[in-house]
């Protein structure tokens, strides 16, 4: 199995690679992240562009979907209590925390 330069193969329970494997992203300093930006600037405008383009063709959708989405997050952030006294919506919820695992998995933190 070939991996992405810079990339190594740790041990881990859980993996979406065969058992016990998992990527570990390598150590990136500051001067590295511009070299990466402007590698990943012209497929990154790319589906930029094909994301707007399908907000834009199927509003209805996106509407519905924005809607849940910050229906999920205000439920995430409440007490249970307080969620159960409204009616809690489990697929807005999961929704909500999806997009936040996806960019807390994409972006981290400043370390």
């Amino acid at each position: 199995m070939a991996l992405p330069a810079g990339f190594t193969l740790e041990e881990s329970k859980q993996s979406t690679l065969p058992q016990g494997f998992v990527l570990e992203k390598p150590e990136r300093s500051w001067s590295n992240v511009a070299g990466s930006a402007v590698q990943n600037l012209i497929p990154s405008t790319g589906r930029v562009i094909g994301d707007i383009a399908e907000t834009v063709m199927h509003p209805i959708d996106t509407a519905k979907n924005i809607g849940k989405l910050g229906y999920g997050a205000i439920q995430n952030a409440l007490p249970e209590s307080v969620v159960n006294a409204i009616g809690a919506d489990k697929e807005s919820q999961d929704m909500a925390s999806n997009v936040g695992k996806f960019y807390k998995d994409r972006y981290g933190s400043m370390e």
